[in-house]
């Protein structure tokens, strides 16, 4: 059997490939593996959490959720014409041009408000304007609102979803931002 000698090599050396590549794997390029794979099967869906409607024996609603307009933007890329985007905002929205201008200027952060719960039509427009100007980083968001169509009926069993101006948790993450 003269082809066997050869034959056992052939094995012995794709074996010796096979376990050089495994260790290569399980040591050496270990950690980059595992960070492309973390990368690759990473992916961010913002799920919402919707409130249903709350509804009278009659079938009436007592309270009902939706979705309006936020307008958010990112400092750290319309920091250099944060002047004219406030001046936008001012003129179109029901917003102080000084409360604005600081938020468009934060350097530390990446994310800011500039209106909360702004009808569509005018979200949109003043979209289109700062977008026709080529000004970058002011976005819209979905922004939850509730209202309450029978008044303050049930007030006491339904609560009420008030608005924040700034909650413990954006102040929190606004010190930390800054301590980095």
């Amino acid at each position: 059997m003269p082809g066997c000698g050869f034959a056992m090599v052939l094995v012995l050396f794709v074996l010796t490939i096979f376990g050089a590549r495994l260790v290569q794997v399980q040591t050496v390029g270990a950690k980059e593996i595992a960070r492309q794979a973390g990368y690759s099967g990473l992916v961010t869906l913002p799920l919402p959490a919707a409130r249903g409607a709350i509804l009278d024996r009659n079938g009436e609603p007592l309270a009902e959720s939706g979705l309006r307009p936020m307008l958010v933007a990112d400092p750290q890329v319309n920091a250099p014409n944060a002047a004219a985007i406030a001046k936008i905002l001012a003129d179109k929205l029901v917003v102080d041009y000084f409360e604005v201008l600081p938020k468009l200027q934060e350097p530390d952060l990446q994310f800011a408000y500039l209106a909360r719960r702004v009808p569509a039509t005018l979200g949109n427009e003043v979209l289109n304007e700062i977008a026709a100007k080529k000004f970058k980083g002011v976005a819209s968001r979905p922004d939850p609102v509730r209202s309450y169509p029978a008044g303050d009926v049930a007030a006491n069993l339904l609560g009420y979803l008030g608005e924040d101006a700034e909650s413990e948790g954006m102040k929190w993450a606004k010190e930390v931002s800054n301590d980095l």
